[in-house]
């Protein structure tokens, strides 16, 4: 039988999210694996229809910021950058001082990215 076709499917509970609050944004382990533990990505905003989309990207790209960093025990990627936070907040007229927004991604495999619709998110706290 010819499986040139077929790809190996990365399993992992759950789906890519995203979570934004005060403290920083953090995304899945699913997130995390279908970037394949990408150790660095590109952050796409898309200020006109508030989206915002990581990229797979090389260490070497210039435009491309850290993400994924091997730790035990856990498969998921943070930052902790307050400038951004406060851009997503701006853009949504979030509260993050007092409430934590998450975003279900939609993955692109053949762009290698997560899409996140910022109108889609929902108020966990």
């Amino acid at each position: 039988m010819d499986l040139s076709k077929f790809e190996v499917y990365k399993f992992s509970t759950g789906v890519s999210t995203m979570t934004i609050s005060k403290s920083g944004i953090s995304f899945s382990q699913t997130a995390v694996i279908r970037l394949e533990m990408a150790t660095h990505v590109r952050l796409l905003i898309n200020q006109v229809d508030k989206e915002i989309a990581i990229q797979q990207a090389s260490s070497e790209d210039k435009q491309a910021m850290r993400f994924y960093r091997a730790r035990k025990n856990a498969v998921t990627a943070r930052w902790n950058y307050k400038d951004l936070i406060a851009t997503l907040s701006d853009l949504m007229g979030w509260n993050t001082d007092e409430h934590t927004y998450k975003v279900t991604g939609e993955f692109n495999a053949s762009e290698k990215l997560i899409l996140f619709k910022l109108g889609n998110a929902e108020m966990i706290s």
